[in-house]
């Protein structure tokens, strides 16, 4: 599904006068600002970030889907939740009771599970938006009236009459065929670095048929929705590199009228953020050696190459333990004429000096008890399935845990199409079947000997507890987490493993929290 967020966005409306403000209204409740929640700038209609209006945009969508939504139903749902909300989810009216994403007056949300503490939260609004949709849908049916009296049934109710009928056919009518437009039409293209984050500002040349356009990302990484014709032929992708040259990235094949793609950036596209925030010449005069990594190589074997050791070119690069690189990655090596510090030169000598590289100090090391330097291995990049997950699970997961690690996994997998129905599971600890119906394998089955250390990127892990199942009468769930590059991420982002298990037994030690030890049950990927 093509999606022109640019179609969609809200800007700040008016707000009310303190005389206007009656004292059922929830317009001066102050709005929770804890971090990670969705929150708008104030309680006035379209008030809301960017940011915040496309995770409202994307959660409203995901949930559309998983209850089976068309297209044309999933845009007026849209349509509806601008009209009431402009997509801030802690608009509220001062004349009425009305609030959320709905502006659901008190007795009508009460009716779809709505109260003072969750009418502002997102996901009891969208279940009370899409609930009272299906009801007001049904009663257009039963009318015979046109699709878009849902809307109509959704402002004065399924017998009054207070304008609903006007702003039905000349305002909701109008803006759902726009939303459903902007839909379907066209194709759209996101660029991730190999971390699954967007890539913003980035310039794309688009060619196809002899003809080329360049075209910049947006701040998520996405660029304007463009049409292209099946007639021609795929579409040849490049990106704009430091020195102002564009380097193929891949074809895209063209079957249809509307697509949309994700594309990762190779590894060493690393300088391209650093030409988007500082000036080229800076970066011309200050940019350090690099060294294209070899079949066999470790960090250690290249360090000493190059005269400085592991932990310097390590901490350069962002590498951190097991100190994995792969063949074709570039890494950075310090200037020339950078020398060793004193608290980094070792205390012993070694039985054979090594021979220095012309122009380089000898610089040997002392290496952690726990340190790996394994040999660069060939590791596929992620899909851009695999990367698409990890960038919807790393931009809505929270500082901390909700305790919904479950939920969120499986909404990034939906979202991206990983999967294709919202499982019913309610267990992180029983999702390994719905994963294997899905076309995942489970590594430690296919794999053997297959951890947390080896697995690749875009692995869903899964854990058990291992002792009981259940603490102070209340079910123990299990936990589930996606593995990025960088740490592991469900309904927040860790650097580490949630649970650090042993290699070979695959259990982690025993929580003081809750006294079980939790074993990785599954490991499962999707290529």
């Amino acid at each position: 599904m093509a999606i022109d967020y640019n179609v969609f966005y809200s800007k700040k409306g008016k707000g009310y006068r303190k005389e206007q403000i009656v004292d059922w209204s929830a317009y001066e409740v102050p709005i929770d600002t804890r971090p990670g929640r969705l929150a708008g700038n104030s309680r006035i209609w379209g008030d809301a970030s960017h940011e915040v209006q496309r995770k409202v945009i994307d959660a409203i969508i995901v949930a559309a889907k998983a209850d089976g939504f068309t297209v044309r139903r999933m845009a007026m749902l849209l349509a509806m939740a601008k009209i009431e909300s402009g997509f801030n989810p802690d608009a509220a009216a001062g004349t009425t009771s009305a609030a959320g994403l709905g502006q659901f007056v008190k007795n009508t949300g009460e009716a779809f599970g709505l109260n003072s503490q969750n009418r502002f939260e997102i996901d009891s609004s969208i279940k009370a938006l899409i609930g009272y949709f299906k009801e007001n849908e049904a009663i257009a049916l039963k009318k015979k009236k046109p699709d878009y009296f849902v809307y109509k049934y959704h402002h004065d109710g399924p017998f009054g009459e207070y304008g609903g009928t006007q702003l039905a056919t000349d305002k909701f009518a109008p803006l759902a065929a726009i939303y459903e437009k902007a839909l379907i039409a066209g194709h759209v293209l996101t660029i991730l670095d190999p971390n699954g984050q967007a890539i913003a500002g980035a310039e794309i040349k688009l060619a196809q048929n002899n003809q080329s356009a360049v075209l910049k990302t947006n701040e998520h990484g996405m660029l304007p929705t463009f049409m292209a014709n099946p007639d021609f032929g795929p579409i040849a992708v490049y990106i704009k590199k430091v020195d102002g040259t564009f380097k193929y990235l891949a074809d895209l094949a063209i079957d249809k009228l509307e697509s949309a793609w994700t594309l990762v950036a190779p590894k060493d596209r690393v300088p391209l953020k650093t030409h988007l925030h500082e000036p080229k010449a800076a970066v011309a005069a200050h940019a350090p050696d690099t060294h294209k990594v070899g079949s066999g190589e470790t960090v250690s074997r290249i360090a000493r190459d190059h005269g400085t050791t592991y932990q310097e070119l390590c901490k350069l690069n962002g590498i951190e333990k097991p100190y994995v690189i792969f063949p074709g990655q570039i890494l950075k090596l310090p200037p020339k004429n950078a020398g060793v510090s004193r608290a980094s030169a070792p205390t012993h000598k070694p039985a054979t000096p090594p021979v220095a590289p012309p122009g380089r100090a000898v610089v040997k090391e002392r290496r952690d008890p726990d340190s790996q330097h394994p040999v660069a291995n060939v590791m596929a990049p992620p899909s851009g399935g695999v990367a698409a997950a990890i960038a919807y699970a790393m931009k809505h997961a929270h500082p901390k845990s909700q305790h919904l690690c479950l939920k969120y996994v499986k909404r990034a997998l939906l979202a991206t199409k990983m999967i294709h129905t919202y499982p019913g599971v309610i267990a992180a600890k029983d999702f390994g079947p719905s994963l294997a119906a899905e076309g995942f394998r489970n590594l430690l089955e296919t794999t053997p000997g297959t951890n947390l250390n080896t697995a690749p990127v875009g692995s869903i892990i899964i854990y058990h507890p291992v002792e009981k199942q259940e603490h102070n009468g209340k079910t123990i769930y299990g936990h589930i987490e996606i593995k990025t590059e960088t740490g592991y991420v469900s309904d927040h982002f860790t650097e580490h493993p949630t649970y650090r298990t042993d290699e070979v037994t695959m259990v982690s030690p025993v929580g003081r929290s809750i006294p079980v030890s939790y074993k990785v049950s599954g490991i499962w990927f999707k290529e």
